[in-house]
């Protein structure tokens, strides 16, 4: 069974240096912190980003999320693991993936 890859690509405005370091994260922990939970690639070159996956739901949840966890950057909140988690529970995408997976179990 062949996957496909659902891509987007998002530019975050106004491109500010320290906004985008406080997203991403030291040693872009928080990058990989999102690539990791949602089941995402995300490639970036300064306030470009290129977000791919296999589920277009989590895609679409993950351009959301950045662009949300910049707007808290962009007012000088640090932007933290934790912040990240309650954005993710308020989001509910995590929730409505493992749904998708225990009904595809349930089919087997």
């Amino acid at each position: 069974m062949e996957t496909t890859q659902t891509t987007q690509q998002i530019r975050l405005i106004p491109a500010e240096a320290d906004a985008l370091a406080g997203l991403c994260g030291q040693l872009d922990e928080n990058i990989k912190l999102i690539e990791k939970r949602l089941d995402v690639s995300i490639k970036y070159r300064a306030e470009l980003f290129d977000i791919s996956g296999e589920d277009s739901e989590h895609v679409a949840a993950t351009k959301t999320l950045l662009e949300n966890l910049y707007r808290e950057a962009l007012a000088n909140t640090n932007v933290t693991p934790e912040t990240i988690h309650l954005y993710l529970q308020e989001s509910a995408i995590e929730s409505l993936s493992s749904s998708k997976r225990e009904k595809a179990i349930s089919l087997l």
